[in-house]
Parts: structure tokens; sequence; C-alpha cells
């Protein structure tokens, strides 16, 4: 039979400037994204091709949707003798949810019963300083911390109930100084990485009867 199926996709993005004095600048970008595909369902008969007797009726029916809203805050000040300053903070939550029916049977006795649901949340927000001075011939030297920090939520559900949960974070500091001499122009950096390692946790069983199917 004819398969149903609708996808919808939004692309938005809105930004707002501001520059109150000659040496200062504030940014805000907000941006969303977000993908639903409300059906893309399938019924039909499967047939062995090595033998056109052996049929089962199947149906397939899949639904899925995901979210990315997201901040952008930025900011740069500059000061006296040529030294500036820069901080720019992104925060991004993301959302998806999946799922999926797939049945086959034979004069109505089911033969195969698959129901998964997934549920995922992850948060992720990155914030990053910058101190610039420069100096004569294009030559400059700056001092840079980014932090990223970031957590994730799984929920997984397909007759028993799982949940994983996830939370990580590393920060970066560095030293770059740019230069020139005559037509080449070089970069030279040095940082440290620092990795708070990733602390997770998994729980499962059956399917909680109060928490909703998604």
């Amino acid at each position: 039979e004819p398969g149903h199926g609708s996808v919808f996709m939004n692309n938005l993005s809105m930004n707002y400037n501001l520059q109150q004095t000659e040496n200062s600048l504030f940014s805000a970008t907000f941006r969303l994204r977000s993908n639903s595909q409300p059906h893309w369902d399938y019924q039909g008969v499967l047939t062995n091709v090595a033998d056109s007797d052996d049929k089962v009726d199947m149906i397939d029916r899949t639904k899925e949707s995901w979210s990315r809203p997201s901040l952008d805050l930025y900011y740069q000040q500059g000061l006296k003798n040529k030294q500036l300053l820069v901080f720019n903070v992104v925060g991004t939550y993301n959302r998806e949810k999946s799922r999926r029916l797939y049945q086959e049977s034979l004069q109505d006795e089911l033969l195969t019963d698959i129901n998964n649901n997934v549920l995922g949340d992850k948060y992720s927000l990155i914030g990053e300083a910058v101190y610039e001075k420069q100096f004569s011939k294009g030559n400059s030297l700056s001092f840079g911390l980014r932090h990223t920090q970031s957590f994730a939520n799984n929920e997984y559900r397909n007759g028993h109930y799982y949940e994983t949960d996830m939370n990580q974070g590393d920060t970066y500091v560095y030293g770059e100084y740019r230069g020139k001499v005559k037509k080449m122009d070089y970069r030279l950096r040095n940082g440290s990485l620092s990795i708070r390692r990733p602390s997770a946790h998994c729980s499962g069983g059956a399917t909680p009867t109060d928490r909703p199917s998604g």
C-alpha cells in the first residue's frame, strides 16, 4: 500500500547589536532549528522471493522530532594602548524524540512486535574570555580562557526502561603571539587543557506504568 509521510522544518535566527561607544560592542543572537516528522508510515505485505506463498502482513510507523535553540552573547571592549577584551558565551539545548512501531502478523497472529521510544535532552554551555595587546607592525599578544560544560540525559523504552546521564566539562587556557616578517605572517600558540572526566549513570528495569510513553 502507498506510504504516508510528512516532514516540517524550521530555521529561525534573530540578532541584536548595541554599540554605545566607539570602543564597545554587544551582540546577542538567538537561533532555533527544528525538524518534525509526525508520520512516516508503511503498511503492506512482505513476500518471500524464494516462496511466493510465504507472506506476512507488515506495519511500520515512525515518528521523530528534534529542536535546537541556542543563545550566543558576545561583548568586546577596547582599552587604552591598543588593548582589547572579548567575552563570548553560547548556550545550546538539544531535544530529540523518536518512536517506532513495527509489526509482522500472519492471519491475525502477531509474529514480530517492536515498539521503541527514545527521548534525549542535552545542554551545553561554552564560555570564553580573551585579552589582546596589539603592537606595531601588526604584531599582537593574546591570552584566553575557554570552558565547555555539557550534560546529557537519554531515556529508552522498548518493553523495558533505561536511562543514562552524563556530565562533562573541560577548560582550556592558552597564549598566542601573532607576528609578521616582511610578507610572511606567523602564529605561535601554547595552551593547557584540563578535562574533567565525564561522570555517567545508567539505570534500567521494567517500563514504569506511571511514566508517559513519549
